[in-house]
């Protein structure tokens, strides 16, 4: 009997988004203000493949029957090894946004000030089996930084 396959990783989960003001389908006037958004999370590392189980002996070969001129049976061949499950991919990296808006673009008035993280966060770690690179689950994408989104 072959053995059954790994199970597959789980991928990581997506970093926590900061962000500042979020207007949907809202009107908003922004009038000399700050926005600030801080650092957005790390993604999520991933979880790796499990091995697959590994195949078993053959089963033995029949009694055979003397009278019938039946020999007796051969042993079954030992069953494949199941493949293993794929690795899980790292989380992408939360945003730092100031300003999301959707619908209608927020009104600026008095040069507001849009702050937002200077560094992207880090995607998660994608899972790897073994020490072999070539079993590695590709690493999560950074988190994206901007003062608005999305750009007109």
């Amino acid at each position: 009997m072959g053995g059954c396959g790994g199970t597959p990783g789980t991928g990581g989960g997506g970093g926590g988004a900061s962000v500042a003001v979020l207007s949907w389908n809202s009107s908003l006037s922004l009038d000399a203000c700050t926005l600030l958004a801080r650092d957005g999370g790390a993604g999520g590392n991933a979880g790796k493949g499990r091995e697959g189980g590994v195949g078993q002996d053959g089963g033995k070969g029949g009694a055979g029957n003397a009278a019938n001129q039946v020999g007796v049976g051969g042993k079954g061949g030992v069953g494949g090894n199941g493949g293993n499950g794929g690795s899980g991919a790292g989380g992408t990296g939360g945003p730092s946004i100031a300003l999301f808006w959707n619908g209608t673009m927020p009104l600026m008035i008095g040069n507001p000030s849009l702050q937002f993280a200077e560094k992207a966060a880090p995607g998660g770690l994608g899972g790897q089996l073994g020490l072999d690179a070539a079993n590695k689950a590709p690493d999560g994408s950074v988190g994206s930084t901007q003062d608005i989104y999305p750009k007109q």
